[in-house]
């Protein structure tokens, strides 16, 4: 059976009103998830940023509840959108630039969606100031996946808010 782990080039670029790509924090693998018309199913990315315009945010309701309820993570959270960028992080491991995200110019705040800690906010937010995000609020997204991160999926994102 071939492995559910691909590399960056593996993952369609699409341009507005194409096929988009779904993508979550996998946290069984600890890895990026991902989705998209025509994969086979899903993948699994690792060391690598990617960046989303159009993004939209999804989370199911009655998961949200359920975790509120069991105290228990389940995935019902995910984000898509189109793909303009996939960086390698390991090819660019001297490229500090690459590295950055987000960049340090415009209105880039990280977002997160954590039910256990916050089970009040039943949708993404900005993390430190807990502001709800909604579709037309955010014109990209960045999201990377980096073993440094002290996270339970080793993946953070980023979110250019207007």
């Amino acid at each position: 059976m071939p492995s559910k782990y691909i590399r960056g080039g593996d993952i369609p670029t699409f341009y507005a009103g194409g096929s988009r790509v779904r993508v979550w924090g996998n946290l069984n693998e600890r890895c990026m998830s991902l989705d998209w018309k025509d994969s086979g199913g899903v993948k699994w990315l690792q060391n690598h940023k990617i960046v989303l315009e159009n993004p939209k945010f999804h989370v199911q309701p009655a998961g949200h509840r359920k975790i509120i309820e069991r105290n228990r993570r389940n995935v019902v959270a995910r984000v898509s959108g189109d793909v303009v960028e996939v960086v390698d992080l390991w090819e660019k491991r001297h490229d500090i630039n690459a590295r950055i995200a987000p960049p340090m110019l415009g209105a880039w705040h990280e977002l997160s969606y954590n039910p256990i800690d916050r089970g009040h906010l039943a949708c993404f937010h900005t993390v430190g100031t807990y502001l709800p995000v909604i579709d037309s609020m955010c014109e990209a997204l960045i999201i990377k996946h980096d073993e440094s991160y002290n996270t339970r999926t080793n993946v953070r994102m980023w979110g250019l808010l207007v």
